[in-house]
């Protein structure tokens, strides 16, 4: 990932080793180039991430790659509940976009997010171990110079929605999409590090 302008490093909690990344901006931001690996096709793959937001007045894109080939994003509070909408192309290059259910997640809180894509047409959104809302959404990710952002949207070397409100950590891409139980144990595994004073480096030999 490359870095533009100045993103901000913060410990999750008070003491705790873990680091989270934002909030962003259209200026402060990260971006990864074209890479052939997030070309999934009609494959399954997922996002998954842990966020802190203090609150979505506007759009808000978390993580998606240019144009919004494959993109999760929250949508503003006063028209949508604070949505995440996950958007793709199909293989017309047609957008096409989920939503889940209002308010789905809590503010000012860490909360641990998976979208599944499978099977070429399904796309599921779990909260904090949960499925929220599953349902139909086409996708054919293959474009040959799409990049990734992380913190903002890019549409044609224009940048805006950014993740101004929220912080980002433990941020994957996996070419699968792991099952309702594999997503529940990695949210449950995975909190302990957001806690006071945790410890997440193995040290020694």
């Amino acid at each position: 990932l490359q870095v533009f302008g100045t993103v901000t490093k913060s410990a999750v909690a008070t003491g705790a080793e873990l680091v989270s990344y934002g909030p962003f901006s259209t200026s402060n931001r990260l971006r990864q180039p074209y890479n052939p690996d997030l070309n999934f096709e009609t494959n399954d793959f997922s996002v998954m991430l842990w966020m802190y937001n203090t609150g979505s007045t506007v759009h808000q894109t978390l993580v998606g790659r240019d144009n919004r080939e494959f993109s999760v994003d929250i949508l503003d509070n006063a028209n949508y509940d604070r949505k995440f909408r996950v958007y793709a192309f199909d293989s017309s290059n047609s957008m096409g976009s989920f939503d889940s259910n209002a308010d789905p997640f809590p503010l000012n809180t860490w909360t641990h997010v998976c979208v599944n894509y499978t099977n070429g047409d399904t796309v599921a959104v779990y909260v904090n171990g949960v499925l929220n809302k599953s349902g139909t959404l086409n996708y054919d990710i293959d474009d040959t110079s799409n990049g990734l952002n992380i913190g903002c949207r890019n549409t044609s070397g224009s940048y805006a929605h950014a993740a101004d409100a929220t912080k980002l950590a433990l941020m994957r891409i996996s070419k699968s999409a792991p099952s309702p139980e594999q997503i529940k144990k990695m949210y449950e595994d995975e909190k302990v590090l957001f806690q006071e004073n945790a410890k997440a480096t193995l040290y020694g030999s």
